[in-house]
């Protein structure tokens, strides 16, 4: 799975995309699904992970959602926790999320 690094926060690609704005705007309303990986720096404090990765992206072209991050909303955890895959010290969180995108 390809990923991007933003320092110590890794975020996988996007998953899925959900398009809840009229057309001929250049803004939309993506509903994002996507999987985070945040390193065990950030156990307990998982939501201030999300907002630090999130804030990295914003104001920057993301040919994965076609547009320019504005802004973000309704982060949500899917699950009740981070899981760990194999060897890798990252926790790996399946979130969903609202995105204001400039396309």
């Amino acid at each position: 799975m390809a990923s991007l690094s933003f320092g110590r926060i890794r975020a996988a690609s996007v998953s899925s995309l959900a398009d809840d704005s009229p057309s001929g705007s250049p803004f939309r309303l993506l509903t994002l699904n996507s999987t985070v990986c945040l390193p065990p720096a950030y156990i307990g404090r998982s939501m201030q992970g999300f907002e630090e990765l999130l804030n990295a992206r914003l104001l920057r072209y993301d040919p994965r959602l076609g547009g320019v991050p504005l802004t973000y909303s309704d982060i949500k955890i899917k699950g009740n926790a981070g899981r760990v895959f194999n060897e890798l010290p990252e926790l790996i969180y399946e979130v969903s999320m609202k995105c204001l995108v400039f396309a």
